[in-house]
């Protein structure tokens, strides 16, 4: 049997994957990163970014190898309890504004989730991180206790959410039921920070920080507080873009 080949441009709407694409494309506009668990380069070691910014994800542990591999139906980074599985992207946040997003899925009933996402700079200064409870809760939180915003849990399957910092402001918003939360930081924050991917120290200590689960991808955007109450147009065409590739993926 022979194939059926129709010249005509397909609408982006009518692609399968048209909420990637356009997500894709807002990012490498506003020069943000993307590092996708379905694209995860051919280094071993490291973690490639899919957008025009070519940033890339060192393994905190690269003499062993991070397994990436299907969870109901979506490439994931796996982690394991007490192992550090994680990544680290160096000094990629530069000021005290930006934002990121993480896809993930929360770690087998009879485990934690734990550490999904750390924002923190050298030595033994307050930072930032995103984990996930017992109970399936979401909690954005410095390490000094100033400041502890929560969502409540949604389930047990795939999951997203956004977060930013604008100085000692946070917010975190879960696009697939509009739930948010909001508040300040009191303690103090380092200006300069890596991005911690799955873990929450540069190094392998730790961890009993370090739980299961699986990240499915993770975007940041240094520089843009894409949750700010009154947001530019660009920002506001990437949150629009990541709540509809949650839409449509999720």
């Amino acid at each position: 049997m022979s194939e059926l080949h129709i010249p005509v441009m397909a609408p982006q709407g009518a692609l399968l994957d048209h909420a990637a694409r356009a997500l894709s494309d807002l990012n490498t506009q506003i020069g943000g990163s993307w590092f996708d668990a379905a694209r995860p380069g051919a280094e071993p070691g490291q973690w490639a970014d899919r957008s025009a910014a070519r940033r890339v994800a060192q393994a905190h542990m690269p003499q062993a190898p991070a397994l990436f591999d299907d969870i109901d139906g979506r490439q994931a980074l796996i982690l394991s309890t007490g192992e550090n599985c994680g990544y680290r992207v160096e000094k990629l946040l530069d000021s005290g504004i930006w934002s990121a997003a993480l896809i993930w899925h929360p770690a087998p009933a009879a485990e934690e989730t734990r550490s999904l996402l750390a924002a923190r700079g050298e030595g033994k200064a307050n930072y930032l991180y995103l984990h996930q409870d017992a109970a399936l809760e979401v909690e954005l939180r410095d390490n000094d206790g100033t400041a502890s915003l929560r969502l409540p849990a949604m389930g047990d399957g795939w999951q997203a959410v956004m977060i930013a910092r604008a100085g000692a402001q946070l917010r975190i918003w879960r696009p697939a039921d509009d739930a948010r939360a909001e508040g300040m930081v009191t303690g103090d924050l380092p200006a300069m920070a890596d991005l911690l991917i799955g873990a929450r120290s540069h190094r392998a200590g730790m961890p009993k920080t370090l739980g299961a689960g699986a990240i499915g991808g993770v975007l940041v955007w240094p520089g843009h507080d894409l949750l700010a109450a009154d947001p530019t147009p660009a920002a506001r065409s990437l949150r629009d873009a990541f709540a509809n590739l949650c839409l449509w993926e999720l």
